[in-house]
């Protein structure tokens, strides 16, 4: 689980340094330049940002899966040490003799 979330971060950072290139490219300032509503601009580039990295990768997808595993485990666990909770607490409550074997 932890390897998955050190690459999504290495990938997040591999994506800021490509938008921060992009918004300093000449092609992208000559774009700010003719446009009246630069914040308009701005925000489409940011979306479209946004979209590439949220929802196309198969890192986000296997981050998601990751998560529903550990969910899963989780319950799963949880699940087992109830039950060995209970047996737990039943052996305490009919096994409270001690006998010593002699021989």
């Amino acid at each position: 689980f932890k390897a998955e979330q050190v690459a999504l971060r290495a990938k997040m950072q591999a994506r800021v340094n490509e938008l921060q290139t992009e918004l300093r490219s000449a092609e992208f300032q000559e774009e700010m330049d003719r446009a009246v509503d630069k914040m308009s601009v701005l925000r489409t580039k940011f979306q479209e940002f946004r979209e590439q990295s949220a929802g196309s990768g198969s890192s986000a997808t296997e981050f998601k899966a990751a998560i529903e595993e550990v969910k899963d485990s989780g319950e799963s666990l949880k699940r087992v040490m109830d039950e060995s909770l209970f047996q737990f607490s039943e052996f305490l409550a009919s096994c409270n003799e001690m006998f010593l074997g002699v021989g």
